[in-house]
């Protein structure tokens, strides 16, 4: 399939093609996995009730599709989206034996994904690369039932230590994309409300757990340790931190509905 892309998804796209396998192993990897997998779950909990097996995933910015492990057997169908070949191609191998899951090479601002197919439309870290907000949630409401679920994780933009941490990250790491930024809900929630949206719900979360989901540690057990210790106190936090601190967060966890609009 043929890509149309703008000069910053065509960054993107080389840039994930070029660390496709090194991007893949953060699911799998000591340190990384259990953090990966809690901020994933996270995300999700709020949908989970609605799901089962008759339910449409799509899945935009897919990469290697942890997603269809994670959610196996709440989903009749599951599609996952991405403009990588190679996440694609890894995609294809990883879950080769999942006849329920299928995967796409192309743009999900312009691919034709089926008329009001998906229950829930999953973006696991992929608007805050998106430049174009408008064409991609057209495109989306398209194959989107109406009322269907958002289900979003984002880097929150609120915290400036963390800003920082990201800015001197993109000038000191090559594996790390510079085509991105972080939202404050305000902000995600303007974006979200003048496309149509409806019943926006948006929670920052994660105080300790989400580095390690980043980044494949190369200290053997001793990652797979701290990162346990991160997510065993963000599963506390998470749930009792005030509103008002909030703001010290990594990430956004973003549900909504689809109207038909």
């Amino acid at each position: 399939m043929e890509l149309t892309l703008n000069p910053s998804e065509l960054r993107d796209r080389q840039h994930f093609n070029q660390i496709a396998e090194h991007y893949a192993r953060k699911d799998f990897a000591l340190s990384s996995k259990e953090a990966r997998e809690y901020h994933s779950n996270f995300t999700l909990e709020p949908v989970l009730p609605f799901l089962n097996e008759s339910t449409c995933i799509l899945d935009i910015g897919c990469g290697p599709a942890t997603a269809a492990q994670l959610l196996k057997g709440r989903y009749g169908r599951y599609i996952g989206v991405d403009y990588s070949e190679e996440l694609i191609a890894l995609a294809r191998e990883f879950h080769k034996e999942n006849k329920r899951a299928e995967f796409i090479a192309g743009n999900v601002r312009e691919c034709s994904l089926g008329v009001h197919v998906a229950d829930v439309v999953l973006s696991m870290g992929l608007l805050h690369h998106v430049s174009d907000f408008e064409a991609l949630f057209n495109n989306l409401r398209k194959s989107a039932k109406p009322g269907a679920f958002l289900v979003a994780l984002e880097p929150a933009g609120s915290n400036p230590f963390l800003e920082f941490m990201r800015w001197a990250r993109k000038k000191m790491d090559p594996l790390y994309s510079a085509d991105q930024r972080a939202f404050s809900v305000r902000e995600i929630k303007e974006i979200l409300t003048q496309n149509g949206f409806k019943d926006i719900e948006i929670t920052p979360f994660g105080l300790f757990h989400p580095p390690f989901a980043q980044i494949v540690l190369p200290l053997g057990s001793l990652g797979k340790w701290l990162a346990h210790g991160a997510v065993k106190l963000d599963r506390f936090l998470d749930q009792v931190i005030p509103q008002g601190l909030r703001w010290m967060c990594w990430n956004l966890r973003i549900i909504a509905r689809f109207t038909n609009v």
